[in-house]
């Protein structure tokens, strides 16, 4: 029997193979680091004028390539892909397609499914939550706006968005400081038709873009496209000195708030005023009352 020698070298080498694995049991080496990694799904989608919308969001930390593909199926056949040639950003980025797919409701309604990354390109931390789907009604008609979106009652931190449709359907307004698509939004169940959003603690003295959104019974959706506001500014007061007279060895003044006529420019209840003669002071400040609108009169004595 030939048996071949093993050299002290060789024994060695096998010795530190036998070693690194045992420091490591049931544990496979190639997943010790763990990179972070996008989590694509189908936030919404919605049917208009039989066009299939939606909605893709990235909850993974990392950012989804270019690339990918999504696609759209009925009653689980698959009628259309998209495919995605932007990034999209991680922790919460967003995009919105649409399907270039006419859609006819087959029977009372159909099964419609969207599934992002159809073919796996992209790496996710969850490969399973990909799709959405919803059962759509055949009534596939959306509520149609009659009047608005108007905007009313702006104030420095609010504003009232109205609309009405044409039949009762739900309320939502998405919004931001940039251009659709939008991640904050104020909704309202109830299906109405005359529709009122109440949107707060908003940016002084910033432009704000907004979508408004009806849904009715069924399901069927009206999302308008971008419209804009500005949240008002900051207003300040404006004191100016009117005019200033001697009485009886005193010097008079009047004190006007100028401010006060543009959108409530306010005073503190208290400030102070000083005589000044030739760019030196010979009286001390006084307190000056006034109230946040019209004039106030003070007096020096000498």
């Amino acid at each position: 029997m030939n048996i071949k020698k093993i050299s002290a070298a060789g024994i060695f080498v096998l010795l530190m193979c036998f070693l690194s694995f045992s420091a490591y049991p049931g544990k496979d080496l190639r997943h010790s680091v763990h990179a972070a990694l996008p989590d694509l799904i189908v936030n919404d989608f919605w049917v208009m004028n039989g066009t299939v919308h939606y909605i893709l969001k990235n909850r993974g930390e990392a950012e989804v390539p270019e690339g990918h593909e999504t696609a759209l199926y009925i009653d689980n056949e698959q009628v259309a892909l998209q495919t995605v040639n932007t990034v999209i950003g991680g922790a919460g980025g967003t995009w919105q397609g649409s399907f270039v797919y006419a859609w006819e409701c087959s029977g009372e309604s159909d099964l419609i499914r969207v599934e992002a990354d159809i073919w796996n390109f992209i790496a996710e931390g969850n490969e399973a939550n990909n799709g959405l789907q919803k059962q759509v009604i055949c009534d596939d008609v959306p509520p149609q706006i009659i009047s608005g979106p108007s905007v009313t009652g702006i104030t420095q931190s609010s504003a009232l968005i109205s609309w009405t449709t044409d039949e009762p359907a739900n309320s939502t307004v998405l919004y931001g400081l940039s251009p659709a698509p939008h991640e904050k939004q104020v909704n309202d169940a109830a299906l109405v038709i005359d529709h009122q959003i109440l949107l707060n603690n908003l940016e002084t003295s910033a432009t704000y873009y907004y979508q408004v959104k009806s849904a009715d019974a069924q399901g069927n959706i009206n999302l308008t496209e971008d419209h804009t506001f500005a949240t008002l500014p900051v207003f300040l007061p404006d004191l100016t000195v009117t005019y200033v007279y001697a009485d009886n060895g005193a010097i008079c003044f009047e004190v006007l708030n100028q401010g006060a006529d543009i959108k409530g420019g306010e005073v503190p209840l208290i400030h102070s005023a000083a005589l000044l003669v030739d760019g030196a002071t010979v009286s001390s400040p006084i307190a000056v009352p006034t109230d946040i609108h019209g004039n106030v009169h003070g007096m020096f004595r000498l």
